[in-house]
């Protein structure tokens, strides 16, 4: 009977942390990336990956401040955006909220903050999302899109692909316009896309989407990831599979409210240039 009574505390007490207090914990994950060769010298690229607001459903207006105020804090040169910016509100699912200046406006970096568009923003109103965005934030979006980074002497981009899951994802158009001997940073809301991308010049792919499967257990993983190879591409840094770096961003939003063994996660990179 004692042994009963254990287990349905042991379970009640993390229900109660799983509900209650991991989703409140946002961390910063600290990576290093070193290139084989680098011409620019000096200091690293410094970099910050926020991905799945979720906003208004899933995180709130401090949730989504927080995260902003914690990627400020680490002083990047460039803050990339990983996608589902918004979710549709049940009380008013097809108006977008009225602060999105207030609640996106602040961040900070010396050379740019890039951003792609995910699922959710999708299924929420794509074309109103990205003229909100563009008109009320300095966030650049670059779905099949390339942008310059002005951080070193060899040519360095960040190219963004549209979601895989909305049939949007267009490399080929991406790198239209980026020169053969560029380095390329890879933005994908959905790191499945790996799968279908082979190109010598990407440094590193960063991805969100899976929230790092939100609910993990010792010795088994992430429960459930939106993901076609389940697992594999679940969170994390994933190397030495036969193509280029992924980093999987574990996101800030707690859909239905919960995570464990997952919490919120800001990421801090460094890139050598």
């Amino acid at each position: 009977m004692s042994l009963i009574i254990l287990l349905i505390s042991l379970c009640a007490i993390g229900f109660v942390y799983a509900r209650f207090v991991e989703p409140n914990l946002l961390v910063v994950r600290r990576l290093r990336l070193r290139r084989k060769a680098s011409a620019g010298g000096g200091s690293p690229l410094r970099i910050t990956l926020i991905s799945d607001f979720h906003y208004p459903r899933y995180s709130d207006y401090r949730m989504v401040r927080r995260a902003i105020e914690a990627s400020n804090a680490l002083d990047p040169d460039v803050v990339f955006l990983l996608g589902d910016f918004f979710d549709k509100n049940r009380k008013d699912p097809a108006v977008l909220p009225e602060n999105i200046g207030a609640l996106f406006g602040g961040i900070r970096s010396r050379l740019g903050v890039f951003g792609v568009l995910g699922n959710h923003d999708h299924w929420f109103d794509e074309r109103a999302i990205r003229n909100a965005l563009g008109a009320e934030t300095n966030i650049l979006l670059v779905d099949n899109a390339s942008a310059l980074i002005e951080a070193s002497e060899t040519p360095l981009y960040v190219v963004g692909v549209g979601d895989l899951w909305c049939k949007n994802a267009r490399y080929d158009q991406a790198v239209s316009e980026v020169p053969g001997n560029a380095s390329i940073i890879l933005l994908s809301h959905n790191p499945d896309v790996i799968a279908q991308i082979r190109d010598p010049r990407i440094l590193v792919q960063f991805s969100g989407h899976t929230h790092g499967g939100q609910v993990r257990l010792p010795f088994v993983g992430a429960l459930r990831v939106p993901s076609e190879f389940g697992n594999r591409y679940a969170s994390g840094l994933v190397t030495g599979e036969g193509h280029h770096p992924l980093y999987v961003n574990s996101g800030i939003c707690s859909m239905k409210g919960i995570r464990f063994l997952c919490p919120p996660e800001v990421t801090s990179v460094e890139i050598d240039r």
